[in-house]
């Protein structure tokens, strides 16, 4: 089964700060950086005033520049990354030409603005070709932040398509104002930090940032890229730190990455995680508590619920041999499984799936750890549903 990048990111308030290094300070002696070639492309339009008044595509381009190995920090195994910055309202406009990921490339984003139409296609064309000038082979990538508001998603397809037919991994990171309404348990915290759902998931939305499309959250996926909401802080360094596990470029994994495209991977607390069930295969993930006695409950979610896969999935404490299983499928496409485990503990969710039909086939998993108490109900609303 092919686990994919790409996260619906809530406020994670009892998750550790993430904490980022650039390449050129991280492993050097296991690192064999070939150079990337990397666009960070950032939405300009009006609606970002709203939709991203805390400048947290701003502040994402940023922790990507500082990841990114600068031609000072290259050693003969890492080699210098390029980078360039590319904003777009109604047309593109390239703030910095790829070179140098310096301290010059995080200026060029300092002085993106907020103002004009939406035209993201342009934009992207405007950073693949940046990308593509330089033949980089496997070596390409382009991270772009966005609203989303524009309905032009033939093109923006298009142009994703475009990318990854050039071996140009492509992530995206879908920048909302917080959501104001209230609610309790999973689906409260979960809808307290974001404004909506990438792809339509729950109907309960407010503020101006649009929806992702289904066929372009399939397009970044396919492109072996990451997608991801930003709605805080916190979720805007969750999103770099996804990318930078999943890998830049289709060749990161040489460089001490850790490409997740055939595993299934650590989960982490308010975190909802995209699986692709269009093989009949299994996935596993991890989750390491942090506090004593952590009621855990995990919500499995059939996606694409017109599909007639069936999933089951089991939880397992390695340490207590504790054990529950659950079975989704389109006539039940919710479900939650329930444990306490301790620090030290290791705890497995297990999926399996059978009777799968398509690429598009798609489920999630939401880990939600509280110390101590009661585990979380899972109401049946937590079914996402793709906006057609």
């Amino acid at each position: 089964m092919k686990f994919l990048g790409l996260s619906l990111l809530a406020s994670v308030a009892l998750a550790a700060p993430a904490q980022l290094e650039a390449r050129g300070n991280s492993q050097p002696e296991n690192c064999d950086n070939p150079g990337r070639v990397i666009s960070i492309i950032l939405d300009s339009s009006g609606s970002t005033a709203t939709s991203d008044h805390e400048k947290l595509r701003i502040a994402g381009g940023k922790d990507h520049v500082d990841y990114l190995t600068s031609a000072s920090e290259a050693t003969d195994k890492n080699k210098a990354d390029t980078v360039s910055v590319v904003s777009f309202d109604s047309t593109p406009k390239v703030e910095y030409p790829q070179g140098d990921a310096n301290e010059q490339a995080k200026k060029a984003l300092d002085g993106v603005d907020s103002s004009g139409g939406t035209n993201i296609a342009k934009g992207l064309t405007a950073g693949i070709e940046q990308v593509a000038a330089a033949n980089p082979g496997n070596r390409g990538g382009v991270i772009i932040f966005t609203d989303g508001l524009d309905s032009n998603t033939d093109g923006i397809v298009k142009q994703i398509n475009k990318a990854k037919e050039a071996g140009i991994r492509v992530s995206w990171g879908h920048t909302n104002s917080p959501y104001k309404g209230g609610g309790s348990g999973l689906i409260g915290g979960i809808l307290g930090g974001i404004t909506n759902l990438i792809t339509g998931g729950l109907n309960a939305m407010s503020g101006e940032s649009g929806k992702l499309d289904q066929r372009i959250s399939e397009a970044v996926l396919a492109s072996g890229g990451t997608a991801s909401i930003i709605s805080n802080s916190q979720s805007q360094r969750e999103f770099v730190q996804q990318v930078i596990k999943n890998g830049l470029t289709n060749n990161d994994g040489k460089c001490g990455g850790n490409d997740i495209g055939e595993s299934g991977g650590p989960l982490i607390n308010d975190v909802t995680t995209l699986g692709l069930c269009s093989k009949n295969a299994q996935a596993t993930f991890t989750y390491s508590p942090k506090s004593q006695h952590e009621q855990l409950t995990f919500a499995i979610n059939l996606v694409s619920q017109n599909s007639p896969v069936n999933i089951q999935a089991t939880y397992t404490n390695k340490a207590t041999g504790q054990t529950s299983t659950v079975t989704v499928n389109k006539g039940q496409a919710s479900g939650a499984l329930q444990g306490e485990a301790n620090p030290g503990e290791q705890v497995e969710v297990v999926i399996n799936t059978s009777n799968a039909d398509s690429n598009a086939c798609q489920y999630s998993v939401t880990l939600s750890a509280k110390p101590g108490g009661e585990p979380i109900p899972i109401p049946s609303s937590t079914a996402r549903r793709w906006r057609r």
